[in-house]
């Protein structure tokens, strides 16, 4: 589990990176490592959110931004996370916070913090997992529903997203289907420069084509047009 801490507070920052190294430890043949990066300057966390399970916040003494300031800022970039909010000179239980909210009191008991991860870790679990697309300048983390299909340009990737997004990443597209095609079995390779989601077929027509929800038309190998027409005749029934 990737766990950031984002608090203002040298001493209380570092006491928390402590208590979650121990708890870390102790966990760590049963429930996996906990992966901790600790931020005293809530900028540099809100810059790449999406790659966290969750986040301890308390920003009291920071200019301009508050631990609800945080919590709204990282609602509005995506993050669907649970937020630990650890009350000290601000009581945050008092506070209208969006998102799953989960709320300890400073000085942090062992226990409290061992409840609060163990709901953090069933969220985690549930929630739907996210696809990174990396740019040159940005990652950009959406949901496989979102992605219609995806083209080889040289040595780039170009991804074609609902709403007419085009994201134009590294590497070339079995890099990409190799990422997700375990977690995302829609996803088909028809061509090896080419992956198509086969959610988002909206007909197949002969001999060997797909017409994609946005009207683009696919050349499909004939190995896989039998999975093809399957996956339409379940998401019909």
């Amino acid at each position: 589990m990737h766990i950031a801490i984002c608090d203002d507070n040298v001493a209380d920052r570092k006491q928390l990176e402590r208590l979650l190294d121990r708890e870390s430890d102790r966990v760590k043949d049963t429930a996996g490592i906990y992966y901790i990066d600790s931020y005293g300057n809530p900028e540099s966390m809100l810059s790449h959110p999406m790659q966290y399970d969750v986040f301890f916040i308390d920003v009291c003494h920071t200019v301009g931004l508050s631990g609800l300031g945080v919590a709204k800022a990282l609602v509005e970039k995506g993050v669907s996370a649970p937020f630990v909010m650890c009350s000290s000179d601000a009581d945050y239980t008092k506070q209208d916070i969006p998102g799953h909210v989960i709320h300890l009191e400073k000085p942090i008991l062992v226990a409290k913090l061992r409840e609060a991860l163990e709901v953090a870790k069933q969220a985690s679990e549930a929630a739907e997992k996210m696809i990174e697309l990396r740019e040159d300048w940005a990652s950009h983390y959406v949901r496989a529903d979102e992605i219609l299909y995806a083209f080889g340009k040289g040595n780039r990737t170009h991804v074609y997203l609902t709403e007419g997004r085009i994201f134009k990443i590294f590497g070339r597209p079995y890099l990409l289907y190799e990422s997700i095609e375990k977690e995302h079995p829609s996803f088909v390779m028809p061509s090896f420069g080419t992956i198509i989601n086969c959610d988002h077929i909206r007909e197949v027509k002969f001999p060997c084509r797909a017409v994609m929800d946005d009207g683009r038309t696919m050349l499909l190998h004939p190995r896989i047009m039998k999975y093809v027409r399957e996956s339409l005749q379940e998401s019909d029934s």
